[in-house]
């Protein structure tokens, strides 16, 4: 292999570790019960870093979604916040800001689950005093939408986001405030995009004058626009895609009436074998105007949900089928399931050790598969949300939950370029390693991030030297318990026979530079 290998032998440890382990981590997780004592069994892994590129910009991998509704109040009195921004001012909750200000952004989807609340982006655009109250949640007043579509683009570009790595769903279903939603959705493309020139070329009201007027006069230039965001729910079309694709297809004529240059993904599931995938793919009228598929993916190796191994063949199958109709792939959405969203203590755990493992480990997957040209975490800016990354506590105070912390540090890591990286295995746990190679523009840098989400499996990994690069830095991310909000970033000390400790539920960062 172009850039040297790594091998990693592995024994199965279980209330006993072996002195292949340089550190102690035997002890058994916090959630589970005790491991009974087995027979150690080696196994050896290969992990083998190609210089083929599978995604030349894996950062985009490190998107998250946004909550259009961060600055409503939740409740039957509409008096606790529920978001991240002051309903009054509109400005960052002072005991937030620390945690948001620092978060990395590389890109943003927007609104999340306010379209299926029927926001009406009009509604959030120009003075607060004009802006129209809205149904932001059942059983809520109605309230302004305070920090709106133009404060979040104006958010997005202090913190280094560009337009182009936005990305808007639209609502498809009409409302009393926007009964033609084909026409709302075409609205919104203008305002965002069009020349404030007079030109006005689907004629009514100006929006790029509108636009102009509301302090933003060049146009933002958002590209990316899904039709939707999980419309294929029972509650919606109920997996049946045929009344589904005349409205995309109006949706995308009226869209593109305003810039015949966005790029419209269509939401699919995260599995090839579904009805829903079939007959989006069936229709050459659909898929000949699109740019790519959108599916979601909530997974999880705890036993609810898919399990990363089901996520990657689904997205393998799906990247495959949209490739076959030379479309890219967006996720959309992905997280750590939650199959009981009333349970405090399982939401928690999504977003706590156990789900920075699983989101490690989805990152990791991602990254090796051909044709995906971003994702996004789900979802930021409501801390009282059921996925919330940063949570609001009893007191006011917030906590940067591990998964976002997670985040934090694999946004320096994730480099440019992904690498093609194999890993075989003789036999394997109940939980495999993954392991992914990145590089950056320059090639003047690389990477090495290995994931052990195995529960009961202490591994030792022994590295080769990739070719023409000397180690820079090593890390080992681990956590008291799977349920600890926080994890440890320490210097990885290297084994007495050489190679790496990789303990159970931990992951392994290595950095070089040439």
């Amino acid at each position: 292999m172009l850039h040297g290998s790594i091998r990693a032998k592995f024994k199965r440890q279980a209330r006993v570790c072996g002195a292949v382990l340089a550190v102690s981590s035997c002890a058994t997780d916090s959630t589970t019960s005790p491991t009974p004592v087995v027979t150690p069994v080696p196994t050896t892994v290969a992990v083998a870093v190609s210089g083929t590129v599978v995604n030349a910009d894996a950062q985009r991998l490190l998107g998250v979604t946004f909550e259009g509704r961060t600055s409503m109040r939740k409740g039957a009195s509409g008096t606790t916040p529920a978001g991240m921004y002051d309903d009054a001012t509109g400005a960052l909750y002072p005991a937030v800001a620390p945690l948001w200000n620092t978060f990395p952004l590389t890109g943003m989807r927007y609104p999340g689950n306010a379209v299926q609340q029927r926001w009406d982006w009009k509604g959030t655009i120009g003075s607060v005093a004009s802006r129209p109250l809205q149904q932001l949640a059942t059983g809520s007043p109605t309230q302004r939408v305070v920090f709106g579509f133009d404060e979040f683009m104006a958010m997005a570009a202090a913190r280094g986001v560009a337009a182009a790595d936005v990305q808007i769903m639209v609502v498809i279903y009409p409302t009393a405030s926007a009964p033609d939603a084909a026409v709302s959705a075409a609205d919104w493309v203008e305002y965002a995009n069009a020349p404030n020139n007079g030109s006005n070329i689907r004629g009514g009201t100006d929006w790029a004058a509108v636009r102009a007027a509301n302090g933003h006069p060049a146009p933002y230039g958002i590209r990316i626009w899904n039709i939707g965001n999980e419309p294929w729910i029972a509650a919606e079309y109920n997996f049946n895609p045929t009344p589904y694709i005349p409205v995309a297809l109006l949706f995308i004529d009226a869209m593109r009436e305003a810039d015949p240059t966005i790029r419209v993904t269509i939401p699919v599931l995260g599995t090839a074998t579904s009805s829903w995938n079939a007959g989006i793919l069936a229709s050459t009228a659909l898929t000949s105007r699109v740019w790519g598929l959108s599916p979601h993916y909530f997974y999880s190796d705890a036993g609810t949900s898919v399990t990363i191994a089901q996520a990657e063949t689904g997205l393998r199958a799906v990247t495959a089928q949209a490739a076959a109709k030379s479309l890219t792939v967006v996720i959309g959405d992905h997280a750590h399931g939650i199959a009981n969203t009333s349970s405090s203590t399982e939401a928690d755990l999504a977003m706590q050790w156990q789900g920075a493992i699983t989101t490690a480990s989805f990152l990791v997957m991602a990254s090796q598969v051909p044709n995906v040209d971003r994702a996004n975490f789900w979802i930021y800016a409501m801390p009282t949300a059921v996925w919330h990354p940063f949570r609001v506590n009893a007191d006011g105070s917030y906590t940067k939950m591990a998964v976002a912390a997670l985040y934090e540090l694999l946004q320096p890591t994730l480099l440019a370029e992904s690498l093609a990286t194999t890993v075989t295995e003789s036999s394997t746990g109940s939980l495999r390693v993954r392991a992914a190679g990145f590089r950056s523009a320059d090639g003047r840098r690389m990477s090495l991030v290995v994931v052990n989400p195995d529960r009961i499996l202490d591994h030792a990994l022994s590295a080769s030297p990739l070719t023409g690069f000397s180690l820079t830095q090593a890390r080992l991310l681990t956590a008291a318990a799977l349920d600890a909000d926080n994890f440890s970033a320490s210097g990885a000390t290297p084994l007495a026979g050489g190679g790496w400790a990789l303990p159970r539920s931990s992951v392994l960062v290595l950095e070089y530079g040439n």
